[in-house]
């Protein structure tokens, strides 16, 4: 299986670190009953805790015999010497090890944040999309509720003369001979839809249903044309 390079530092160092130094877990049990391991302790190898006893044998039996031990004493002395150096650069090394260890960990949690956070950015964008295809289904369909009500009473107002007759304005109830119909159906005289105007050229809202209203989309009617033009048509039926 393939490793990448962290994972085989990792590995050699531990595997240095069982030569030099033998390690004890303390178990402790917790409140709730359960098994904590508690931090491991750096203790001495077994094999170096031998060679230094036997250092110390021969470094007696020197000094009480004639046999010269001098040299294996030696040897003895200076890997022990060596041993404890390569101690000392090792916790050196091992402390720089788990800093560069911890902020790997920490860029890596960051990407993967990261990647969460551009697929949650993705579900959102898809959410807002959603969203606002409603919003522009859901206004498209009051547009269309108001063009058929205003289609309506358009259809009403050309068809009965009685109901020209008795028109009046939504807003200043004066009879309507020239007026406005609204998208929303409402009908206002020429006078308030002038005054309507004054504020903005192309969008206003109804001041009865505070519906809004393209200026482009208002129908006018004159009352005498149309009383005219039902008169022109009921003389051509008969």
């Amino acid at each position: 299986q393939e490793r990448c390079h962290l994972c085989k530092t990792e590995k050699v160092i531990k595997n240095f670190e069982k030569i030099i130094f033998k390690f004890n877990k303390s178990i402790s049990i917790n409140v709730d009953g359960e098994d904590e391991i508690e931090a491991d302790n750096w203790n001495e190898n077994l094999c170096l805790v031998a060679i230094r006893k036997v250092g110390v044998w021969f470094k007696s039996r020197t000094a009480g015999s004639a046999i010269d031990y001098d040299v294996t004493v030696a040897d003895i002395d200076n890997f022990s010497q060596y041993i404890d150096e390569c101690k000392k650069e090792y916790k050196a090394h091992r402390k720089c090890w788990r800093e560069s260890s911890e902020l790997v960990l920490r860029i890596d949690e960051l990407n993967q944040a990261q990647s969460r956070y551009e697929h949650c950015i993705d579900s959102l964008a898809l959410f807002h999309r959603d969203s606002s295809a409603k919003e522009m289904a859901e206004e498209k369909l009051c547009s269309n509720q108001q063009r058929l009500k205003y289609l309506n009473n358009l259809k009403s107002t050309l068809k009965d003369k009685d109901s020209i007759d008795s028109k009046v304005c939504s807003v200043c109830w004066s009879d309507l001979i020239k007026y406005s119909v609204l998208t929303c159906g409402h009908l206002l005289c020429i006078e308030c839809m002038r005054n309507i105007s004054k504020h903005s050229e192309t969008l206003s809202r109804c001041p009865v249903c505070r519906s809004p209203f393209d200026h482009l989309k208002i129908c006018f009617v004159d009352s005498n044309l149309v009383i005219n033009k039902s008169s022109v048509m009921g003389k051509c039926v008969d």
